[in-house]
Protein backbone atom coordinates (compact mmCIF):
# COMPACT_ATOMS: atom_id res chain seq x y z
CA UNK A 1 0.00 0.00 0.00
CA UNK A 2 2.81 2.19 1.03
CA UNK A 3 4.84 1.53 -2.32
CA UNK A 4 1.60 2.10 -4.37
CA UNK A 5 0.80 5.76 -2.49
CA UNK A 6 4.68 6.58 -2.92
CA UNK A 7 4.57 6.21 -7.12
CA UNK A 8 1.48 7.65 -6.80
CA UNK A 9 3.14 10.96 -5.88
CA UNK A 10 6.03 10.60 -8.20
CA UNK A 11 3.78 10.23 -11.16
CA UNK A 12 1.71 13.29 -10.09
CA UNK A 13 5.08 14.83 -9.37
CA UNK A 14 6.25 13.85 -12.81
CA UNK A 15 3.25 15.30 -14.74
CA UNK A 16 3.52 18.39 -12.79
CA UNK A 17 7.19 19.54 -13.94
CA UNK A 18 6.58 18.22 -17.01
CA UNK A 19 3.18 20.32 -17.91
CA UNK A 20 5.58 23.51 -16.25
CA UNK A 21 8.44 22.48 -19.04
CA UNK A 22 6.40 22.15 -21.77
CA UNK A 23 4.12 25.04 -20.66
CA UNK A 24 6.23 27.45 -22.93
CA UNK A 25 5.46 25.17 -25.99
CA UNK A 26 1.76 23.99 -25.76
CA UNK A 27 -0.04 27.06 -23.62
CA UNK A 28 0.59 30.33 -24.74
CA UNK A 29 1.27 30.40 -28.10
CA UNK A 30 -0.56 32.16 -30.97
CA UNK A 31 -0.13 32.08 -34.57
CA UNK A 32 -0.66 34.59 -37.23
CA UNK A 33 1.02 33.30 -40.48
CA UNK A 34 2.99 35.92 -42.84
CA UNK A 35 3.76 34.10 -45.45
CA UNK A 36 5.07 30.34 -47.11
CA UNK A 37 6.92 29.40 -43.49
CA UNK A 38 6.95 32.56 -42.17
CA UNK A 39 4.69 33.77 -39.10
CA UNK A 40 4.35 35.65 -36.28
CA UNK A 41 4.15 33.62 -32.44
CA UNK A 42 3.13 35.16 -29.30
CA UNK A 43 5.15 32.99 -26.29
CA UNK A 44 5.02 34.37 -22.96
CA UNK A 45 3.30 37.40 -24.10
CA UNK A 46 5.72 38.98 -27.04
CA UNK A 47 5.29 38.47 -30.64
CA UNK A 48 8.06 36.94 -32.52
CA UNK A 49 8.80 36.40 -36.21
CA UNK A 50 9.04 32.22 -36.48
CA UNK A 51 10.47 30.44 -39.76
CA UNK A 52 8.66 27.23 -39.70
CA UNK A 53 11.29 24.36 -40.24
CA UNK A 54 11.16 20.36 -40.42
CA UNK A 55 11.89 19.90 -36.73
CA UNK A 56 9.72 22.84 -35.38
CA UNK A 57 10.24 26.60 -35.47
CA UNK A 58 13.44 28.94 -35.39
CA UNK A 59 13.53 32.37 -34.23
CA UNK A 60 14.09 35.34 -36.89
CA UNK A 61 13.47 38.43 -35.12
CA UNK A 62 12.28 38.94 -31.84
CA UNK A 63 10.06 41.35 -30.08
CA UNK A 64 8.42 42.33 -32.90
CA UNK A 65 5.81 45.25 -33.48
CA UNK A 66 4.89 45.26 -37.07
CA UNK A 67 5.86 43.34 -39.75
CA UNK A 68 5.50 44.23 -43.72
CA UNK A 69 5.82 41.55 -46.58
CA UNK A 70 6.04 42.17 -50.69
CA UNK A 71 6.89 39.18 -53.08
CA UNK A 72 9.01 36.96 -50.25
CA UNK A 73 10.93 39.91 -48.36
CA UNK A 74 9.59 40.86 -44.74
CA UNK A 75 10.30 43.93 -43.10
CA UNK A 76 10.16 43.84 -39.20
CA UNK A 77 9.85 46.25 -37.07
CA UNK A 78 11.07 45.18 -33.56
CA UNK A 79 12.38 47.21 -30.05
CA UNK A 80 14.87 44.91 -29.65
CA UNK A 81 18.55 45.85 -30.45
CA UNK A 82 19.94 43.52 -33.54
CA UNK A 83 23.36 42.80 -31.12
CA UNK A 84 21.14 40.54 -28.85
CA UNK A 85 19.62 37.78 -31.37
CA UNK A 86 21.49 38.03 -34.75
CA UNK A 87 25.04 37.17 -33.38
CA UNK A 88 27.55 37.60 -30.43
CA UNK A 89 29.72 40.34 -32.41
CA UNK A 90 26.46 42.11 -34.26
CA UNK A 91 27.25 45.72 -33.59
CA UNK A 92 23.85 47.94 -34.53
CA UNK A 93 24.20 50.61 -37.49
CA UNK A 94 21.43 52.39 -36.95
CA UNK A 95 21.05 52.60 -33.08
CA UNK A 96 17.90 55.11 -31.70
CA UNK A 97 18.03 55.39 -28.35
CA UNK A 98 15.17 57.95 -28.51
CA UNK A 99 12.37 55.74 -30.26
CA UNK A 100 13.44 52.48 -29.79
CA UNK A 101 12.21 50.94 -33.14
CA UNK A 102 14.67 48.79 -35.21
CA UNK A 103 13.99 47.43 -38.60
CA UNK A 104 15.33 44.19 -40.10
CA UNK A 105 14.88 43.09 -43.65
CA UNK A 106 14.59 39.35 -43.37
CA UNK A 107 15.39 38.14 -47.38
CA UNK A 108 16.70 35.02 -48.72
CA UNK A 109 20.16 36.57 -47.95
CA UNK A 110 19.42 36.50 -44.22
CA UNK A 111 18.67 39.50 -41.79
CA UNK A 112 19.71 42.92 -42.32
CA UNK A 113 19.23 45.75 -40.29
CA UNK A 114 18.24 49.13 -42.81
CA UNK A 115 17.95 52.56 -41.35
CA UNK A 116 14.73 54.31 -40.70
CA UNK A 117 15.12 56.39 -43.57
CA UNK A 118 15.78 52.79 -45.98
CA UNK A 119 12.45 51.27 -44.39
CA UNK A 120 10.24 54.65 -45.20
CA UNK A 121 11.09 54.23 -48.43
CA UNK A 122 10.86 50.51 -48.70
CA UNK A 123 7.70 50.96 -46.65
CA UNK A 124 5.75 52.30 -49.31
CA UNK A 125 6.20 49.68 -51.20
CA UNK A 126 5.71 46.87 -48.91
CA UNK A 127 1.92 46.04 -47.66
CA UNK A 128 1.61 45.99 -44.09
CA UNK A 129 0.36 42.08 -43.03
CA UNK A 130 0.71 42.16 -38.84
CA UNK A 131 0.58 44.78 -36.64
CA UNK A 132 0.46 44.68 -32.64
CA UNK A 133 -2.46 46.64 -31.26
Amino acid sequence: MKFRIVLLIFSLLGVFITAVFLSDFLVDKNEAPIFDKYSVMQINGEYNLMCKEKQGYSLVVPSVLKVYSKEGNIIAVSDLDGSYFINNKYKSNYSSYSNREYFYCVSLYGIQEVSKNEFLNLKKSYNLVWSLK
